[in-house]
């Protein structure tokens, strides 16, 4: 991630044609957004943290990484068939989607 971070942010402000540069940025959102949701997991699965972490933040972390993926890569086809803006508009979703997503999970009960 250490590399393709900084040569996808390169990309995408490059001259040329956005939709395959803009969608190179956004799966490189997605992996990252998706295996830091997977090393969150494996952490909370194996025990791997300090006993005084509440559950609750390795919830908020998972559906706060799963959220962001799945917003970057709904960005990458509408890439495709829209405007350069229409893709960005996807990006800009994110703090609403995220206050849904910690919304409902505020709603569901707690299972320690």
């Amino acid at each position: 991630m250490q590399i393709l971070m900084p040569f996808a942010t390169r990309m995408i402000t490059a001259d040329g044609a956005l939709p395959p540069r803009f969608s190179l940025y956004a799966i490189v959102q997605v992996l990252a957004s998706a295996l830091i949701a997977l090393m969150i997991r494996e952490i909370r699965r194996e025990h791997l943290y300090h006993t005084d972490v509440p559950p609750r933040a390795f919830a908020q972390s998972g559906v706060r990484n799963i959220c962001l993926a799945a917003m970057f890569g709904v960005s990458v086809p509408v890439s495709f068939l829209t405007t350069s803006t229409g893709a960005y508009l996807c990006w800009l979703t994110a703090p609403l989607v995220l206050a849904v997503a910690q919304r409902i999970q505020n709603r569901a009960p707690t299972h320690a």
